[in-house]
């Protein structure tokens, strides 16, 4: 058996590097030309392709205008691939959008869900995770937000009982109609203890 024609030769390496290197040029080519770069502004979202963006071209492939101020932003991803925008605007409206078109799908607020006001600097204590849950604190509260029904990352056992309960919001309503500005009128004994009921 001759060893010597089993050894490849300096040309034979230099023809495998040559297409391992095409091969990932064309690789990365494709994956170039699948990327996005989403600029989130107050009043707008501006979608372009990242090939685009290289080559010095300022032109989005999605633009949208938004009609009230935004906040806060994140991507949703399924599967490792981004498949969604959530937009969380000043007035406490959350918007889910679709990626790449940028249409909204659905939408919702934090007073429908937590029953939370939004506060101008609310923003600054929100953070998301890719599987599409958002944290959230409001003073000693924290909250998760998980916007595909069917994820449990936490783990949290469906025995506990939900944040938000139909009876106890309803209860919560009757609490708040019923609150102190409603002026009970009070028959008052005039003396020391007068107006203390």
């Amino acid at each position: 058996m001759n060893l010597h024609k089993l050894m490849p030769t300096e040309k034979d390496i230099s023809l495998a590097a040559e297409l391992e290197t095409s091969t990932e040029t064309i690789y990365f080519g494709q994956r170039l030309k699948d990327l996005f770069v989403l600029l989130c502004c107050e009043d707008s979202l501006l979608l372009y392709s990242l090939k685009s963006v290289i080559q010095g071209d300022s032109n989005p492939i999605q633009k949208v205008n938004l009609l009230k101020p935004c906040c806060w932003t994140t991507t949703l991803k399924k599967n490792e691939k981004e498949c969604g925008l959530v937009v969380l605007y000043r007035t406490d409206l959350i918007e889910i959008r679709s990626f790449p078109n940028l249409e909204v799908v659905g939408e919702t607020s934090l007073t429908s869900i937590l029953r939370w006001n939004c506060k101008t600097n609310m923003e600054k204590t929100i953070s998301s995770s890719d599987s599409g849950q958002i944290m959230m604190a409001n003073g000693c509260e924290f909250a998760f937000i998980s916007l595909f029904a069917y994820e449990n990352d936490l783990r949290i056992p469906e025995s506990l009982p939900c944040l938000h309960d139909k009876v106890v919001a309803a209860a919560a309503e009757v609490t708040i109609n019923l609150s102190p500005s409603q002026k009970k009128v009070e028959d008052t004994v005039p003396g020391i203890l007068s107006g203390i009921s």
